[in-house]
């Protein structure tokens, strides 16, 4: 957009918070009716353009004429063929937020009309690289704030003769004690195994907190399938998007310890005894299916006599856990 719409403070806020949080960036001011300014990683060469505007943009009539005209976006231009991430910012606060506002998946256009907004920070421009990063054809490794363990679990719910099917998501971080098991391969037969097929499952971290989630779900769904992958490459995060397709439900698995082994004149004195809720998201990719995974809740029941231990360590490793939505777009 042109300079003489723009107020020169916005710009400032929102430059100075990217340069702040992004390392070797380049800014270049241009004219341009679909971006104020392109950005280059200097590291990678990544370059996409940034739309500058006020934290009121949805409800602005400049912003739907913007949209508007992004539809109009000619893309044999090559300085068009830019992935677009709008900045919103409040000049009163002196803070900014940010979302992709064009780019593209499976080489088409896309044009988000309600990006997903989130605060300028260091940890979230890492995840908005790796996301432009997944919008091209070059496999990219992501950033360390970015790389996770995905854990999934199959459900499976029959009425009649129909299969209806869900996934319960769910992302881990890595850490000094949730790491990879990793094995020497000396064997060719299993080192072709491995890069056809990838890495044993056998091999991935599970931990107490895995355990519970999992075991809860197997006393509702006695069939359910846990599978683990890598979020490493850019086309790995590229599939994990796939998922803001699917209708999302959440549900929550109650962590409780088991009272009923205790005498019935101790029960008054533990009401205020602490209980764990923990939530995941759940994904299920055909509609007709939604209404049988809705209010899928769990519950599981631990011993009392190793309660406090048990909830302590599931509350500091519920930290590590991360939602898909993280790194979905829209």
């Amino acid at each position: 957009m042109r300079q003489d719409v723009k107020e020169i403070r916005t710009m400032q806020i929102a430059c100075s918070f990217l340069l702040r949080n992004i390392p070797n960036l380049k800014l270049e001011q241009v004219v341009s009716n679909y971006y104020d300014v392109v950005a280059t990683e200097m590291e990678t060469g990544i370059r996409f353009g940034i739309y500058i505007t006020s934290s009121f943009f949805s409800r602005s009539e400049n912003y739907a004429r913007y949209l508007n005209n992004l539809k109009s976006i000619n893309l044999e231009n090559e300085n068009n063929r830019l992935p677009i991430i709008i900045v919103a910012v409040n000049e009163k606060a002196e803070t900014a937020m940010f979302g992709v506002q064009f780019g593209w998946k499976r080489g088409k256009a896309i044009i988000y009309t309600k990006p997903s907004m989130r605060k300028i920070s260091s940890e979230n421009t890492a995840i908005l690289m790796d996301i432009i990063k997944s919008m091209d054809e070059t496999i990219r490794v992501l950033s360390e704030e970015s790389i996770k363990v995905v854990k999934k679990i199959h459900l499976e719910k029959r009425t009649g003769l129909l299969v209806h099917r869900a996934e319960i998501v769910y992302l881990r971080d890595f850490t000094q004690e949730y790491k990879m098991h990793q094995k020497e391969v000396v064997d060719e037969r299993e080192r072709f195994e491995r890069s056809t097929y990838g890495r044993p499952q056998i091999e991935y971290p599970e931990d107490f907190l895995d355990e519970i989630i999992y075991n809860a779900v197997l006393k509702e769904y006695p069939d359910a399938k846990k599978n683990n992958s890598l979020l490493l490459f850019s086309t790995n995060l590229g599939e994990l998007q796939e998922y803001s397709r699917y209708t999302k439900l959440t549900s929550y698995i109650s962590v409780k310890p088991d009272i009923d082994v205790l005498p019935q004149e101790l029960l008054p004195i533990l009401e205020g005894v602490k209980l764990l809720c923990i939530s995941q998201d759940l994904f299920v990719n055909f509609p007709p299916d939604v209404d049988n995974f809705k209010n899928s809740n769990f519950e599981i029941v631990l011993p009392f006599k190793t309660w406090l231990n048990s909830y302590i360590e599931l509350k500091s490793k519920l930290t590590s856990i991360h939602s898909p939505t993280e790194f979905f777009i829209n």
